[in-house]
């Protein structure tokens, strides 16, 4: 099921060449030491609760970030107030998404978190098609009904195969 879904998606846009590939097997694999360290983070603060101790975990990791991200700021051109303000909404969004990322890592666990998360698939497909035939092709290119069908059905074959490796053991 997931190599004839990675088959749909390969016909359904731009051929991708090997230096993406790579950086997409990089960052997969980067995620899943992330997810994994994720755990084991919110597992230090339990006896918080698990909202408490997603949110306390969620607050030191963004800390850091914070702190390597800053001294970036020193190498890069001035940024103008505008992207700093065009920021603010993605941030706290990305943030509040972790806590609940945190928070279901430390209930559920990595894995199944991850099969629940792969449902972000297909309700990106689906936001996508309706921002860009809403006119908003700046934020996604219009794609033709067929090529979304396509992706939607890749989309749910492949989340459907990671929960049968899951429920197979």
């Amino acid at each position: 099921m997931s190599s004839y879904s990675a088959f749909l998606l390969s016909s359904s846009g731009k051929k991708l060449n090997l230096s993406s590939i790579a950086l997409i097997i990089l960052a997969c694999f980067s995620f899943c030491i992330s997810d994994l360290s994720i755990k084991a983070l919110v597992d230090n603060f339990k006896y918080l609760g698990v909202l408490h101790g997603a949110v306390l975990s969620s607050a030191f990791c963004y800390i850091l970030c914070g702190f390597c991200g800053t001294m970036f700021l020193f190498f890069t051109q001035n940024t103008s107030k505008e992207a700093w303000l065009d920021s603010i909404p993605f941030a706290f969004f990305w943030f509040i998404a972790m806590i609940f990322l945190f928070s279901c890592f430390a209930v559920i666990g990595v894995v199944f978190g991850n099969i629940i998360q792969s449902t972000r698939g297909i309700i990106s497909i689906v936001l996508g098609y309706v921002i860009a035939n809403f006119g908003f092709e700046l934020l996604e290119t219009k794609i033709t009904k067929k090529v979304f069908i396509q992706r939607i059905l890749a989309a749910l074959l492949m989340t459907a195969s990671i929960a049968l490796f899951y429920y197979s053991k």
